[in-house]
């Protein structure tokens, strides 16, 4: 579980609305390998200004713990999935829309069962053209999270 803020950028040029963001993500995890994690993500979005009010994306996921040392790690990681906003943004002409989702994360264990973790997150939302306008939101995020294992 985890808690975040974000903001989008004005990438491209021709992207209108500017706007910050509150995030909470679900997540259940799973480990393919040592090094290798299967996620699925769901994430409930709201902007602090009500511009578009709220958002509910779900994605699948892969990460990968490019460190690790005594309890920590470091993690890249990548998302893709859909997205459904309770009032399309002057960017998409849609309310279904696709998420794709680069990030990187830092792991601290606090005992076995427990851990910390920071993440970054750059995303970019579309409507793959299906309908005009598709200037599309490019945001990133900053997350806190806990998790705890079985």
């Amino acid at each position: 579980m985890s808690l975040g803020r974000g903001g989008n950028h004005r990438i491209p040029e021709s992207a209108k609305d500017r706007f910050q963001f509150d995030s909470a993500r679900l997540r259940y995890a799973w480990f393919t390998s040592p090094s290798v994690q299967g996620m699925l993500d769901l994430d409930y979005t709201w902007t602090s200004d009500g511009s578009w009010g709220q958002s509910l994306s779900g994605t699948v996921g892969v990460r990968r713990f490019v460190w690790r040392r005594n309890g920590e790690g470091l993690s890249v990681g990548a998302h893709f999935g859909l997205s459904r906003m309770r009032q399309p943004s002057s960017e998409l002409g849609t309310r279904t829309n696709f998420v794709e989702q680069l990030g990187v994360s830092y792991h601290y264990s606090v005992d076995d069962d427990n851990a910390l973790s920071v993440e970054y997150r750059f995303s970019h939302v579309s409507n793959g053209g299906i309908r005009l306008p598709n200037v599309g939101i490019n945001a990133s995020l900053i997350s806190v999270g806990y998790s705890w294992f079985k």
